[in-house]
């Protein structure tokens, strides 16, 4: 399982943040989710039920980076 704060590449979005977690119920039941923000888009939010196989195993944990790193790049949180 993610952590919040994590960084991983997500499909076709490319690099995402973790930025939070979620519980939305769906007809009745709870379905956590992961809450991605892509690093492209910083408009755009992407919810990811943290027990659908077929789309969290589109997330490849790549690597953990610091926010020095992102401030001095092009993207900062």
């Amino acid at each position: 399982m993610y952590q919040v704060n994590e960084i991983i590449l997500y499909g076709s979005e490319g690099i995402c943040k973790i930025d939070n977690m979620m519980t939305r119920h769906v007809n009745g039941q709870p379905i956590e989710y992961y809450v991605l923000k892509p690093i492209k888009s910083e408009s755009s939010t992407i919810y990811v039920p943290t027990l659908n196989e077929e789309l969290t195993k589109k997330n490849e944990k790549s690597f953990i980076l610091s926010r020095d790193y992102w401030s001095y790049s092009f993207y900062s949180w």
